[in-house]
């Protein structure tokens, strides 16, 4: 994931007045953005199913 942040914070280096740079920036910001979301979605849900039900999800906490 630090590489893919990395490779966006570069990005970022672009010509204002280039247009398709400016997609692809804020295209891998929003990738990062959407992943970032769906991870953390996906640990919590993992952590509140195992303390509502005592299950071991594999979230790695035991």
């Amino acid at each position: 994931m630090i590489r893919e942040i990395r490779r966006v914070m570069e990005k970022k280096k672009y010509d204002t007045n280039d247009v398709a740079a400016g997609r692809e920036v804020i295209g891998a910001f929003i990738g990062r953005v959407v992943y970032s979301h769906h991870l953390y979605q996906s640990v919590t849900t993992a952590a509140a199913r195992e303390e509502q039900f005592g299950e071991n999800t594999g979230s790695g906490r035991y």
